[in-house]
């Protein structure tokens, strides 16, 4: 899945969420028709969304289990609770790039991993315990 901020869109947290439920709703009849695509993608502008926000501050979010999260904190929260997701987090590389990862386990904040995602841009992370 791809997850990319935005700078200019000018959407509001109510429209992005009204694009994510779209999107999100067609992805599901495209699983019911046997469809998938893993290349899947969300758009953040700048300041919306934890990818916004990670891009509008420069500095890294953890959130240990976004299922319990308010939904305005986390706009993907259905998502993450379908796919038994818990853990996210998204740390910027600079450029308006941020990277964001998660799992189905809740994770303590461990700034080691949030050095090492932050190297994501200056090395190959094939086969990094981080991308499996």
């Amino acid at each position: 899945m791809t997850i990319a901020a935005s700078e200019g869109l000018g959407l509001g947290r109510s429209k992005v969420r009204m694009l994510q439920t779209e999107r999100q709703n067609e992805q599901r009849r495209s699983l019911d028709r046997g469809e998938t695509n893993p290349d899947e993608a969300y758009v953040f502008p700048v300041g919306v969304g934890m990818p916004g926000r990670v891009v509008q501050t420069g500095k890294h979010e953890w959130i240990t289990n976004v299922q319990e999260e308010d939904e305005g904190d986390f706009l993907r929260k259905k998502v993450a609770i379908e796919s038994g997701i818990k853990t996210v987090f998204c740390v910027s590389l600079g450029g308006g790039d941020v990277v964001e990862f998660g799992s189905k386990n809740a994770l303590p904040e461990d700034y080691a991993t949030i050095e090492v995602a932050r190297g994501t841009k200056k090395h190959d992370m094939t086969g990094h315990p981080l991308m499996r």
